[in-house]
């Protein structure tokens, strides 16, 4: 694809998407910061709990399809602020959720902006960012990392839960405020695909199986790289004597040095100009460094194999999502359903996965670790079928600025 001279206008559009993920996943992990008061006064347990903190995650499933296949008919701007407006008000509705079921129904609200937000950051970013797109995804993927490391973070510093939920909500519905004025679809005077019914983009992505490969691949990396930072402290507590202190510190570790992996891993690519290789060696390497992680010996060699674990599960997550813009079939008119089908098909396995993971290895902690490495590094598969066409040589020097937009 020719690169065209890109306007500066993309940085805030990059902007407005990273404040919304980074709202939606402070507010999805304030959940484990105010955990030991919730429980109690929503009169819950744990699995009950776990329920309520990945339901974010489960409206992903429904709704990241139907969401992205509305953003190629309708634009990404109506589509997202729609789905946005949706999440603000039931984000609210948590400062009433007095039992399980209503929270609930709360939490799976709140999902619902990044879910389909997620899906249609192909096309968003794809017309804003062109060949470029890793980079601005790894931005956004760095954001959501920064929203949960927050949450954990500062949640348990408001005077009360209800004064958490409330100030989390205001930004929420402030931030949707800013998109609806901030977000545009693509540059002024970008060539506007011609329309096509809903179903239409929706059978192009679901059909094309370069787009399941991605969508594949994503799924186990996101799978085990989630799953492993989880049940880390628990492990680390049970198996290898550490203080619980220093075991969440471990967890924390990997959370925040994610974030430096999802710009690397974008930016690893644009230099070599082969996301198939670059992806490769991630897959593989990381996946060792998983389970060499679990059996290095308390010290310096471990806290150096956690940096290496969170430099890597976090870098292909970025790469993957911008792969389907590059594919023919798909490009920028189909983006956002292809994200679609990405977005569900990825968040089944996350969910598949680890309970299958937990079923074989039962309280096998060193089992768990081992497989957990080895469905990372079996991701490598489903990118070498995609096709070489996806290697491309890296345009020398930067474009040029180009001012203007339109919505």
């Amino acid at each position: 694809m020719e690169s065209r001279t890109l306007s500066s206008y993309r940085w805030v559009v990059l902007l407005v998407s990273c404040l919304i993920i980074f709202i939606a996943d402070y507010i999805q992990f304030q959940l484990s910061a105010l955990a030991t008061e919730i429980m109690p006064a929503l009169g819950i347990d744990v699995a009950q709990f776990s329920a309520l903190l990945l339901a974010p995650l489960l409206a992903g499933v429904f709704v990241s399809i139907p969401g992205g296949s509305l953003a190629d008919k309708f634009g990404a701007k109506i589509v997202v602020g729609v789905a946005t407006a949706i999440s603000v008000v039931l984000a609210f509705g948590r400062l009433v959720a007095g039992d399980f079921t209503v929270m609930l129904i709360m939490m799976l609200g709140t999902g619902i902006a990044p879910s389909v937000l997620q899906a249609a950051t192909i096309k968003l970013f794809g017309a804003w960012f062109e060949d470029k797109m890793d980079f601005a995804m790894g931005i956004y993927f760095a954001a959501a990392c920064c929203g949960i490391a927050a949450g954990l973070a500062t949640s348990a510093f408001f005077p009360s839960v209800q004064d958490a939920y409330l100030w989390s909500s205001i930004a929420f519905a402030a931030i949707l405020v800013l998109w609806f004025v901030l977000a545009k679809n693509q540059p002024k005077g970008a060539e506007v695909p011609p329309s096509e019914p809903v179903m239409q983009y929706f059978g192009v992505a679901i059909k094309n199986k370069f787009v399941w490969l991605i969508a594949i691949a994503t799924g186990l990396g996101m799978a085990t790289a989630t799953n492993y930072s989880g049940i880390l402290p628990q492990a680390m507590v049970e198996m290898r004597g550490v203080d619980i202190m220093a075991a969440n510190n471990m967890a924390a570790f990997l959370t925040i040095v994610s974030i430096f992996g999802s710009i690397i891993g974008p930016v690893w690519c644009q230099r070599s100009g082969k996301p198939r290789l670059v992806l490769v060696i991630i897959c593989l390497l990381g996946g060792v460094v998983m389970i060499a992680n679990w059996f290095s010996p308390i010290g310096i060699i471990l806290w150096v194999l956690l940096f290496l674990n969170g430099i890597f599960s976090a870098a292909s997550g970025p790469i993957l999502q911008a792969l389907p813009f590059q594919l023919p079939e798909i490009g920028l008119k189909y983006a956002a359903s292809a994200g679609g089908v990405i977005g569900s098909v990825s968040l089944i396995i996350s969910y598949v996965l680890p309970i299958g993971i937990g079923m074989i290895a039962g309280t096998d902690y060193t089992l768990n670790f081992i497989l957990e490495g080895i469905f990372f590094a079996v991701a490598f598969i489903p990118v070498l079928l995609l096709p070489r066409s996806l290697d491309r040589k890296r345009k020398a020097g930067a474009p040029e600025e180009l001012e203007g937009s339109e919505a």
